[in-house]
């Protein structure tokens, strides 16, 4: 499974100094945080790969945890996310004489194509989506924390 948190049991020390009521203010701002990031990713993708990406959050009393992932439901998530090779069988016409596709932009026909690997290029949804989101969250909950504290 792909993820990525944000977690407070990280700064536990520095929350229980503080209220409970600014530590409600701190948990809250990692809650929508959470909800912000899977939006994020959502925004980035189209279709049945935006499905797969989950969400979810607790406040417990070791403070607030966020986490947005890939259930990798789809089965091609994985593979886009992180790039990889796969194995293609042997392929060979059922109803038809002859295979058609298109190849290095043309229209290729042939009779069967043999057992080979491709290697399929990372195209990165979450990982960006963490890159772009993480300054202005963690800028967020720095200004939380210090307006909670103050």
């Amino acid at each position: 499974m792909s993820a990525t948190k944000a977690d407070t049991r990280a700064i536990a020390a520095k929350l229980a100094a503080i209220s409970p009521k600014a530590r409600a203010i701190v948990d809250d701002a990692i809650v929508s945080g959470t909800a912000k990031l899977w939006s994020a990713v959502r925004l980035r993708l189209a279709g049945t790969l935006s499905d797969g990406i989950r969400q979810d959050a607790a406040i417990s009393a070791d403070g607030a945890a966020g986490r947005v992932y890939s259930d990798f439901s789809v089965p091609y998530a994985r593979i886009r996310e992180y790039g990889g090779r796969i194995d293609i069988p042997e392929l060979v016409p059922h109803g038809a004489k002859v295979l058609a596709f298109p190849y290095e932009g043309r229209l290729v026909f042939a009779a069967r194509v043999k057992a080979h690997s491709e290697t399929i290029p990372a195209r990165p949804y979450m990982r960006p989506a963490l890159a772009d989101f993480a300054p202005p969250f963690l800028a967020e909950l720095r200004a939380t924390l210090a307006e909670a504290t103050a």
